[in-house]
């Protein structure tokens, strides 16, 4: 017995650890495992996922590991982490955006994030209500948004509209109380999100701005009748939506009072939430996404009206993707210059998100 659990318990981790390759979330590899291994009770799972999360937060990114290596290892930090000797991010320090220090990176990374909800209009009395009848503990609140812990079962809440996930970074992303976009969200305003996965950002925006005219393209339709099926759960009028992809071509639409480009990108600032993203990452696909993100960005501009805003987004930590790009696409099409900022990250208890607000000249 090693900690209070066999070897037989630190083999099984190694052997998950070892036989994933990255491709898919770890999360969903995992299910995967436990339903090939129906003798693991739940107490056995969460063993093992805690086990597996561990490695993934406070491992170095790992080079050449056999089993006997991350045995070792398992036994060494399990369950009481150590942190590494080495800071994971300390190879990226010279690509990160202005204001991200490795060691703030560390502290988060090495977090298990919880879960944000945002309640939805009149349903604050309802979302008390369950989560003291549940027993959930409310970690944190922001307003209408509450960070709750990251095992909560908030099932009903989602399904009867009372509430819906999203990380607090993403909330105040589409916030601009305080800048020079808080009056372009005029009632009727045509708003473009242009790369709307589920719908989140714009939930949120048709929470915060009553009136505007919302539009929601994305590149797979499946996600869009996700966004339909959520805006619907929440009572919230649906937006007009299209399917498109932005890197190959233009729409041919009305021209936009302001888009908001949530764009592909590494996703390196939600690698709290997906830790095992930062062992298989290949920097040389920064510049990949950076290529990308001008070339829809290009594809964007033509349907935003002479004097209307550019949000440019990303959840990258990666100047590349950032103000480098935010610098070029100035350059590149003689765009003004707003303002940008990191949102959220160590100090908000969420995700690190860049945003950067442009305009486009008066012609």
């Amino acid at each position: 017995m090693i900690n209070g659990l066999p070897y037989s318990f630190f083999k099984n981790c190694s052997g998950i650890l070892l036989d994933y390759d990255g491709k898919t979330p770890f999360h969903l590899y995992l299910k995967k495992c436990f339903n090939a291994h129906k003798n693991w009770g739940s107490k056995d799972r969460k063993r093992y996922r805690d086990a597996c999360y561990i490695y993934w937060r406070f491992a170095l990114p790992r080079t050449n590991l056999d089993h006997s290596n991350i045995i070792q290892w398992l036994k060494n930090h399990y369950p009481i982490p150590q942190l590494q000797i080495s800071n994971p991010y300390e190879p990226y320090e010279t690509v990160l955006s202005g204001g991200i220090d490795t060691a703030a990176l560390q502290k988060w990374y090495t977090t298990e994030p919880n879960i944000w909800i945002r309640i939805n209009n009149g349903h604050e009395k309802t979302v008390k209500g369950y989560l003291e009848a549940t027993a959930i503990r409310t970690i944190e609140s922001k307003k209408k948004s509450l960070a709750l812990p990251s095992q909560s079962n908030l099932n009903e809440l989602i399904e009867n509209g009372f509430a819906y996930i999203q990380d607090i970074s993403s909330q105040l992303a589409m916030n601009f109380d305080n800048t020079l976009l808080q009056d372009a969200f005029y009632k009727g305003a045509a708003v473009w999100d242009c790369c709307s996965g589920s719908g989140g950002k714009s939930i949120t925006l048709a929470l915060n701005n009553e009136g505007i005219d919302l539009i929601c393209s994305d590149i797979r339709q499946s996600i869009l009748d996700n966004l339909l099926t959520r805006f619907t759960l929440l009572k919230i009028k649906p937006p007009a939506m299209f399917c498109t992809d932005l890197s190959i071509r233009t729409e041919d639409f009305d021209s936009v009072d302001i888009a908001i480009a949530d764009l592909p990108c590494s996703g390196s600032g939600t690698w709290r939430r997906n830790p095992e993203n930062i062992h298989f990452f290949d920097p040389k696909q920064i510049v990949v996404f950076a290529k990308q993100q001008i070339l829809i960005v290009q594809n964007i501009l033509p349907n935003i009206k002479s004097g209307g805003y550019l949000v440019y987004l990303t959840c990258s930590l990666f100047k590349e993707e950032n103000e480098m790009n935010v610098a070029q696409l100035i350059e590149k099409f003689g765009l003004l210059f707003i303002d940008s900022c990191i949102v959220g990250g160590q100090s908000m208890g969420g995700d690190y998100l860049y945003r950067a607000i442009l305009q486009k000249r008066l012609v």
